[in-house]
């Protein structure tokens, strides 16, 4: 473990919605599919078809939960819930542990509420700034919360929808390949931003959704890791795919948001779901 360093900060967005739309017989792959919020599950499905998939990590538990608790033996799902995001956080988990997580006795869920530290930095982080410019004992947090989801285990997919901050999705990405299988997958979300005002740091109070600079983080590893295949698909905010293998590297990274949004489809290899279909079937 002595290269992680912190590991998935995720602290999840989610809409406060304690109604019968957690009903677990409402829950069908179809609905997620067809919800811009969920339909990266169409990802996660090109998947399942081809190759048996026994251990996922997610950080953040949501309605999708429910589909991956049917496609895999053991879902890990930790929920971290900060001292300022607890009273958003909690009302939706406990739907969900209490409507959905009933139903599939082997999946292992758990919320982890953090310490201060952790809620400072990541405060700091929403502002823009370097969380290590205040102190660096947050980490040593994260790292005992990701030293217990992963002891023992590697996993067949990680899915990264965390802490939108380039410098973040960096770190989450280089240290989740710690932790993943030979031949696993890192799927992360939010890669392609809808437009200039979602991508913003610190976050916009409008518009709801935000993605953040995801995109820089992923290009720079663009630009440093051959020994990683790197791609986007064209879905759900962009679901960028990192996977052991080869790749060229791009020659730059750090740029003003105009110029990546007229490069993008090159920059970060941007391909549509049939093309990843394609991509599967070869491999």
């Amino acid at each position: 473990m002595k290269n992680l360093k912190l590991l998935l900060l995720c602290i999840p967005f989610l809409t406060i919605n304690c109604d019968d739309s957690y009903n677990v017989h409402n829950i069908t792959f179809e609905s997620l599919a067809h919800d811009l919020w969920t339909d990266h599950v169409l990802v996660f499905e090109e998947i399942f078809k081809l190759m048996p998939i026994s251990t996922i990590l997610e950080i953040g538990s949501s309605k999708a939960s429910k589909y991956l608790a049917e496609n895999c033996i053991n879902l890990v799902t930790y929920e971290i819930a900060l001292k300022d995001l607890f009273n958003s956080i909690m009302p939706p988990f406990i739907e969900i542990n209490s409507k959905i997580k009933p139903h599939f006795p082997f999946w292992h869920i758990e919320m982890q509420t953090l310490k201060d530290n952790v809620n400072d930095a990541n405060n700091l982080a929403q502002q823009g700034k370097n969380p290590l410019s205040n102190e660096s004992s947050y980490i040593e947090e994260i790292k005992h919360l990701f030293d217990k989801a992963c002891e023992y285990k590697t996993f067949d997919i990680i899915f990264i929808d965390g802490l939108h901050h380039s410098d973040q999705v960096y770190k989450d990405i280089l240290n989740s390949v710690f932790f993943l299988n030979i031949n696993g997958t890192i799927i992360v979300h939010d890669c392609n931003p809808i437009n200039y005002f979602t991508q913003l740091i610190p976050r916009p109070r409008m518009p709801r959704s935000w993605n953040g600079d995801v995109w820089r983080g992923f290009l720079k590893l663009k630009s440093e890791k051959e020994d990683l295949e790197m791609f986007v698909i064209d879905i759900d905010h962009g679901c960028g795919i990192v996977r052991r293998g080869k790749q060229n590297l791009i020659t730059k990274w750090d740029m003003e948001y105009q110029e990546f949004e007229k490069n993008k489809k090159e920059l970060l290899n941007l391909i549509s779901v049939d093309d990843f279909i394609n991509y599967l079937n070869e491999k």
